[in-house]
């Protein structure tokens, strides 16, 4: 299981567990197409090596502990973000401290063209 300070942009098949610190933003569109109602979670999400922002269409308690599996990693606007819809409970109650000070969503990425 990877933690998050391993984690780089590009990345599939990312299996994590992580504890939910705070809830950033929470919003709610409508499909393109059926015209459904589509819920959109942004969380931080910590471990004892980090932290990242998640995207996720499933709404997550806040303290609470889950188990990511198969998730991947983008860069929006040159951030990193973390995108899950495989997201359990896990049955650890609480992780060691949450290593808030290394947000991996705050540093900002750049390129390299060789």
């Amino acid at each position: 299981m990877l933690t998050i300070s391993h984690l780089n942009p590009d990345q599939f098949r990312i299996d994590l567990q992580v504890q939910v610190v705070e809830l950033i933003v929470s919003l709610e569109t409508k499909h393109e197409q059926s015209g459904a109602t589509i819920h959109i979670y942004e969380y931080l999400v910590g471990d004892e090596t980090g932290c990242i922002v998640l995207n996720t269409k499933s709404e997550l308690q806040i303290d609470s502990v889950y188990d990511i599996k198969h998730a991947y990693t983008e860069t929006v606007e040159g951030y990193l973000r973390l995108y899950a819809t495989d997201i359990e409970l896990s049955s650890a109650k609480q992780l060691n401290a949450i290593n808030t000070q290394n947000n991996r969503s705050a540093i900002l990425l750049a390129r390299k063209l060789y």
